[in-house]
């Protein structure tokens, strides 16, 4: 071959070779494409606000919605389900609630389906001064609800419980996170405690186990149970030092009978004198446990940050920001999407928009270990949200509920390519 040819095949081999950079360049973003209008519309009589959302997929092809239907000073909880064709959704009947139940924010209440389709709601309620936190379960064929406190009853009732979280195990264990102010010698009404209670499918709840003190009082817990059927973990947000509202998580090896030293995330270093009211969300895979939540850092800049373990809670990586560029970015909700990857919506802005003045939108992303997509619009701009949820179908399609004014929208999601989240961060 002639030095001509060479170079030409040299200069052909580099076009070709960059051409497949760009392509994988171009790769690396999975995007989302979500319904240009709701998909489902929840909405109570009028008058009444529709709020905390809860959805569910069952393996039989149903999306499950749970949310809350506040009529004046009463409250109650409604259930829905897709049709057959998966194109409507109707209510398939609603939880003996008190009618205090407390609604919306950090407190209200959430629902969860266990593995064999077993519904699970966990709320709060004040009544009088008097507080308490109810668990409850209906198998898929149980003619009523199994209802039963989570709090020790030697326990005063008045002193203030909620900011729950709720999961269930491979056993058919009951795990209930919360906050609780028994025993607060401190003067302060910005700290509380995180407590744990678990119970056997069908059972009282046992002996509360005591997490952490003086931890951050306005922030929702979290919590997940691993495959294994040993280890559950529980995140919440502490107050350290003066006022620091960065994250921790403490995990158990026993079942949830006794909890290691908390491990502190990031660290972030936000400094707040006042509750951000915006918890963590996990989710557990074999061995790996995703963590997102909000802050703003010692920047002061509303992120949403991710944080993995990948041998069962004993360490930690640092923390990575998630949101990309989305302005005011808030109250993250992480869910499975495949067996070792995940997808997390989350509220803010769109910079691109109004100067980054539009409404807020929920928004989506792919992660696997510390690699994230590029988020996706997921409600439309003509609509302003809060408080967003996920639930995976399948690998390729997701639905979002978010609070809407006095309804819950529900929006369905196509992932389109799954391909590039490890490109994305090398």
């Amino acid at each position: 071959m002639s030095e001509g040819a060479r170079k030409l095949s040299a200069r052909a081999v580099t076009f070709v070779a960059s051409l497949g950079l760009l392509s994988a360049c171009a790769a690396k973003a999975p995007q989302w494409e979500f319904d240009t209008q709701p998909a489902f519309t929840v909405a109570g009589p009028r008058g009444a606000f529709v709020a905390d959302p809860s959805l569910a997929w069952t393996p039989g092809g149903r999306l499950y919605v749970g949310v809350s239907q506040t009529n004046g000073e009463s409250a109650g909880y409604n259930l829905y389900s897709t049709t057959a064709d998966g194109d409507h959704l109707v209510k398939t009947g609603s939880a003996p609630v008190g009618p205090s139940m407390i609604t919306g924010g950090q407190s209200g209440p959430v629902f969860i389906l266990d593995r064999d389709e077993h519904k699970h709601l966990l709320w709060a309620d004040e009544v009088s001064g008097t507080h308490h936190l109810t668990a409850m379960q209906r198998g898929w064929d149980a003619p009523e609800w199994f209802i039963a406190d989570v709090r020790d009853k030697n326990i005063s009732p008045k002193k203030s419980i909620a900011f729950g979280g709720i999961s269930t195990g491979p056993h058919d264990d009951v795990y209930v996170s919360f906050l609780d102010e028994r025993n607060n010698k401190l003067k302060d009404e910005d700290v509380s405690q995180v407590w744990f209670a678990r119970a056997a499918g069908g059972e009282p709840f046992a002996r509360n186990v005591r997490i952490a003190g003086h931890t951050c009082a306005c922030c929702r817990t979290a919590t997940a149970a691993a495959p294994d059927g040993k280890t559950v973990y529980v995140a919440f947000r502490g107050n350290y030092e003066t006022d620091v509202r960065d994250m921790a998580v403490a995990t158990s090896h026993d079942g949830g009978r006794t909890f290691g030293k908390p491990v502190r995330l990031g660290p972030d270093g936000w400094k707040l004198h006042g509750c951000p009211e915006s918890g963590p969300s996990l989710l557990a895979q074999g061995k790996r446990l995703y963590v997102v939540w909000f802050t703003l850092g010692t920047e002061l800049k509303p992120t949403i940050r991710l944080a993995v373990s990948d041998d069962l809670g004993r360490t930690f990586s640092p923390a990575k920001v998630i949101s990309g560029n989305i302005f005011d970015a808030n109250h993250p909700r992480i869910a499975a999407l495949t067996s070792d990857t995940a997808v997390v919506t989350f509220q803010g802005k769109d910079p691109s928009y109004l100067d980054g003045f539009g409404k807020t939108q929920a928004w989506v992303e792919t992660v696997e270990g510390l690699n994230a997509g590029a988020p996706s619009a997921a409600t439309p701009r003509g609509i302003s949200i809060h408080d967003p949820v996920i639930a995976a179908a399948n690998a390729q399609l997701v639905f979002v509920g978010a609070v809407a004014g006095d309804h819950v929208i529900i929006t369905r999601g196509r992932l389109l390519g799954m391909t590039g989240l490890r490109a994305r961060s090398e």
